[in-house]
């Protein structure tokens, strides 16, 4: 006998991707690693056969509490095999310095800074960083600098100038500069095609 349940959870379509691009189509979860996934599935099924009020909102928080553990039960088990930055952060001597770059992306990060969070040595850092993670510390943080000022473009009618000095930029040149480099347009053409995409849904709904 088995019971199957379903659910989703709906990421951003364009951020989202950097998480789902680092998952296989199908991540399976043995017992010995569920830990509480087990407990949250069976409340699961409780909730969604409950009349009690707020049952639904209850459903979805446990689902998004499923969906945590099986990142971190996946992120346990990551080795360099399969590069990328969920494999960084579940490395113990490189995740200092991801969550320092995720953290305070403004930073002018060195790769000797990062290495000194991560105990290593400047080339050994970095070899290690460019094999378990898929690019370069420094490639790394541009591309993460880059993502947030896409995010930032998006929703909202923040000042360019502003966006870059946030993101460490000295100058609108260098921030544009950067933009194309990773995003292959300027960060101006950018946010008019996401607009004018955006314009064309609302009418099209």
């Amino acid at each position: 006998d088995f019971v199957l349940l379903g659910g989703s959870v709906n990421l951003d379509t364009i951020d989202g991707s950097l998480l789902t691009d680092a998952l296989p189509p199908v991540v399976v979860i043995d017992r010995e690693e569920a830990g509480p996934i087990g407990w949250l599935l069976e409340q699961l099924d409780l909730e969604w056969n409950s009349a009690a009020p707020g049952a639904r909102i209850a459903c979805n928080d446990l689902l998004r509490l499923v969906f945590i553990h099986v990142l971190r039960a996946y992120m346990a088990r990551q080795t360099s095999q399969h590069p990328g930055w969920l494999a960084g952060l579940a490395d113990a001597r490189l995740a200092p310095a991801l969550r320092a770059i995720h953290a305070d992306p403004s930073h002018r990060w060195t790769v000797e800074a990062l290495a000194s969070l991560a105990g290593q040595s400047r080339s050994g850092f970095a070899e290690k960083f460019r094999a378990t993670v898929g690019a370069s510390p420094i490639d790394y943080l541009a591309n993460w600098r880059m993502r947030l000022a896409a995010a930032r473009l998006r929703r909202g009618n923040e000042p360019l100038p502003r966006i870059a000095q946030s993101l460490g930029y000295a100058s609108d040149s260098a921030f544009a500069a950067s933009f194309r480099r990773v995003l292959g347009q300027s960060p101006a053409r950018y946010r008019g095609l996401y607009r004018d995409k955006t314009r064309s849904e609302v009418v099209n709904s």
